[in-house]
């Protein structure tokens, strides 16, 4: 039986976790969009709705120019998840921009779910990178209370006091004294 403890989540962990969430969602998101725009009879999963819609009303509207706006504007919509993402590692409350944007983009997707049910998996994979977004924008406000929580363990620095040996070196056996050893239970004096 294993008794090790699983590591402790630091929050800053838990925050970099819900960065990389965001990054895999803008990856996928502009992944999809050229997918779109080429045609292409696939598309992947962890990426926002509302860039899609927005690329998808230039098709609707069935007119080149329409079509390469809405195309602009879903690359720029799809931008700002980006620079929220950059921004986020030094300025930590772009995490609740991405959030307040994501969540925005989870009611679209809820709302597209009622006109195809086939949207539950994307629904599914928004609540899954709320989550992370929700989980990381908590722990910004607990390292925001304790700026300690905001460093790596690594980057901790050890105090040499503390870490002194639990041991102390054996004494050293006086030149004098002669060593004794047993052979067969008897002691034999050395010379």
């Amino acid at each position: 039986m294993n008794n090790q403890q699983k590591p402790v989540k630091t929050p800053l962990t838990v925050y970099n976790t819900a960065r990389s969430n965001l990054l895999v969602v803008v990856v996928f998101t502009a992944v999809n969009l050229v997918l779109s725009l080429i045609n292409a009879d696939m598309y992947f999963l962890f990426s926002a709705t509302v860039p899609q819609f927005i690329l998808s009303l230039g098709y609707v509207l069935e007119n080149n120019i329409a079509l390469a706006v809405c195309a602009v504007l879903a690359f720029l919509s799809t931008g700002v998840y980006l620079l929220c993402w950059l921004l986020c590692k030094k300025h930590r409350g772009w995490m609740v921009v991405a959030l307040v944007l994501f969540s925005l983009d989870t009611v679209a997707a809820l709302l597209m779910l009622l006109a195809e049910t086939s949207m539950i998996i994307d629904v599914a994979i928004h609540a899954w990178v709320l989550f992370y977004l929700i989980t990381g924008t908590s722990a910004m406000v607990k390292m925001k209370k304790n700026p300690e929580l905001a460093v790596e363990p690594a980057e901790i620095p050890v105090d040499t006091a503390e870490s002194a040996p639990v041991y102390e070196a054996p004494a050293e056996i006086p030149a004098e004294t002669p060593a004794s050893v047993m052979v067969n239970g008897e002691p034999i004096q050395g010379e």
